[in-house]
This record gives structure tokens, sequence and C-alpha cells, in this order.
């Protein structure tokens, strides 16, 4: 669950910087629709899978290895798509980001956060390949 702990402020930033800006969205498929679309779906999956861990916990056991990985992998893509729904908010905002200290402090801040190893996703993409085709995965590198 530790690794959650740097994506949750980055679907957040991602939320504050649509509210901030208030990207025009024209139609359900648009760059703007499509990323709000991503960062509902990173919150169901991350709320999905801590809820499925706290329950392993909760009964006193130690979860498999393909919550963890489901988990590790869902983590990592908010990530993404987090940065990705800042990165099309404020190329959507008609200029506004430009004047905008919030945006301009909140971009540091994920760009930063982004380098962090629980971020990196082709590791954690190619750990959770390997698990699905049936190869061993170190598990100190999940």
């Amino acid at each position: 669950m530790y690794t959650h702990t740097g994506t949750a402020p980055l679907l957040g930033a991602a939320e504050n910087i649509l509210s901030a800006l208030r990207p025009r969205s024209t139609s359900p498929v648009d760059p703007v629709a499509m990323a709000c679309s991503d960062l509902e779906l990173s919150v169901v999956q991350i709320k999905r899978n801590l809820g499925d861990l706290m329950d392993c916990v909760r009964a006193g056991l130690t979860p498999d290895p393909d919550l963890v990985l489901r988990s590790r992998r869902d983590q990592v893509l908010a990530s993404e798509r987090a940065v990705a729904a800042i990165r099309t908010f404020i190329a959507h905002s008609e200029g506004r980001a430009a004047e905008d200290l919030l945006v301009e402090r909140v971009w540091r801040d994920v760009k930063t956060a982004q380098t962090h190893v629980a971020s990196n996703v082709e590791q954690v993409l190619a750990l959770v390949g390997r698990h699905s085709f049936g190869m061993e995965v170190d598990e100190i590198l999940w």
C-alpha cells in the first residue's frame, strides 16, 4: 500500500488543476473529457485495490501476488494518467495556466513525484507481464 501514498496526491493534483483551470470539453471523447474519465477510472481502481488489500490485512492474510501486482499496475498507471491529465488540462486552458502560480507549483511537484521509483511504469508493467506468463517475480521489486 505504500506506493499508493505517492499516487493519491497526483490524482488530487490533477483534480485541483481541473477545478482551477476549467478547461473546455466540447464532446464526450475530446481530450479533456477523456482525461477526466482517466482520473475517474484511476480513483475507482485505487479504491478497489486498497479495499481488497485492507480486507486481506483484516483477515490476517497476506495478499497474494495477483492482488499485489494488480494493485501496483493500477497504481503506476494512475500516476501516469494523472500526469497526462494535468498536461491535457493545461494545454486546453486557453492560456490561463501560464498566469496561475498554483498550476506552476503543482506542475513542478508532479514532475518531481513522477521521478520516484514507485512510479516507474516500465518496471512495474514488466513485472506484471512476467507474472502473467508464469515467470518468477522477485517480491522485493513489488
